[in-house]
């Protein structure tokens, strides 16, 4: 299957199997990785490097049959019809890699995973930092997503989790600060791009110039990231 749908090699088609599980999963009220990953497939065997080979289930490989999806028909657009942009293509298969990493425990890898959309311990560890929205000032947290300073593609295992490495942010303002059109300065200091159209920002009522108060040491080491890499300019 992956040869067919022009993959080089089963590393990149585990992550595949792992978009096609989740949206499985969100159809039918699974919830839980491995619940998602046993969807479709199965861990098979172990390459050199120890990295575990997801194979696709018979029952699953039947249904394709059944569709005719012969191997000539199975390409990326087939598998993939949402057709995911790169960035989500990249965490796509970071995921994976943290799926196929033989020595991390089944629910590490569920925190590591959960981590990526500002869920689970990631989320716990940045409230108990973050109090409100910086920018908006509402402190109700079920209406605040956890976002990653860092993005969480870039970040080793231990920065996806670390409450400094996030801010709870109302989620307009997580839209602005995750795609790079603001940041902060150490001070608290917004920082807005010349790219970050001032009619949105007017009328989602984020007044400019704004400080939103001083970061810690640890917050600042990965705003600091943020400005230099993720800002746009």
């Amino acid at each position: 299957m992956a040869r067919a749908a022009g993959y080089a090699d089963f590393h990149q088609w585990n992550s595949i199997y792992g978009r096609l599980g989740t949206r499985v999963a969100r159809r039918t009220g699974y919830s839980g990785i491995h619940k998602v990953m046993s969807i479709v497939g199965h861990a098979g065997t172990n390459d050199s490097a120890g990295r575990v080979e997801y194979q696709l289930r018979r029952d699953v490989a039947r249904a394709i049959r059944t569709l005719k999806l012969d191997s000539s028909a199975v390409t990326q657009r087939t598998i993939d019809p949402l057709g995911r942009n790169y960035r989500e293509a990249v965490e796509d298969q970071v995921e994976a890699d943290i799926l196929n990493q033989p020595r991390l425990a089944a629910t590490e890898k569920e925190s590591l995973i959960s981590a990526r959309r500002g869920q689970g311990r990631f989320r716990i560890n940045v409230a108990k930092i973050e109090k409100r929205c910086r920018v908006t000032g509402v402190s109700n947290r079920s209406l605040l997503r956890a976002s990653h300073i860092k993005p969480w593609s870039k970040s080793t295992n231990l920065e996806r989790l670390d409450g400094s490495n996030g801010l709870l942010l109302a989620p307009h303002i997580d839209h602005l600060f995750d795609r790079g059109f603001i940041s902060f300065a150490k001070t608290g200091r917004m920082l807005v791009s010349s790219e970050t159209p001032r009619d949105v920002l007017n009328a989602w009522g984020v007044s400019v110039p704004l400080n939103v108060g001083q970061f810690s040491a640890q917050q600042a080491k990965y705003l600091h990231y943020h400005r230099k890499f993720v800002l746009r300019k």
